[in-house]
């Protein structure tokens, strides 16, 4: 089905200018790799600067929603039927606070990793109808007849600040 839309999917990292490593994990997953009842699963993490371990976040995160969406045990978090419109608002929901709580899991017992953190935006193409979930400042564009609209609200201290008109 991807290739029926022109779906074109690329990536490129880079640590930026304030930070000496890069943090930053990204999953593509098409045919054949993902779970039937989907056409694309594509995610971006950064993990957080400045935090502990946010490179062990953002990576932990893409694994998580591979195993997800490789497997289809995505289908087994959500408790209605795939025909419901918003089936996959709610399996990006349910994922994200799901590896939220495995991240948190992960620093019991391991005082290297408190703290850490991990933006995440996650797309899901099934069909063509496309859903988003995202948490923190990783950005999702959509590049559609040469214009470039941006999907995603900034989850930061100085978003809010910008949406109060402080």
């Amino acid at each position: 089905m991807t290739e029926q839309l022109g779906l074109r999917i690329g990536a490129c990292s880079d640590p930026g200018q304030q930070r000496e490593g890069n943090e930053d994990s990204y999953l593509v997953l098409t045919a054949p790799a993902r779970a039937v009842g989907v056409d694309a699963v594509l995610a971006v993490a950064d993990g957080l600067g400045g935090h502990q371990a946010g490179h062990v976040a953002s990576p932990a995160l893409v694994a998580a929603l591979s195993t997800l969406f490789r497997s289809g045990d995505y289908q087994q978090i959500v408790a209605y039927s795939p025909q419901h419109p918003d089936y996959y608002v709610v399996v990006l929901k349910e994922a994200l606070e799901r590896i939220n709580e495995q991240l948190c899991d992960m620093t019991i017992g391991h005082p290297e990793l408190s703290g850490m953190g991990t933006t995440g935006t996650v797309a899901i193409l099934s069909g063509v109808q496309l859903f988003w979930g995202h948490v923190g400042d990783t950005r999702a564009y959509l590049l559609h007849d040469g214009i470039l609209q941006q999907l995603t609200q900034d989850h930061t201290w100085v978003a809010l600040q910008v949406e109060s008109g402080a």
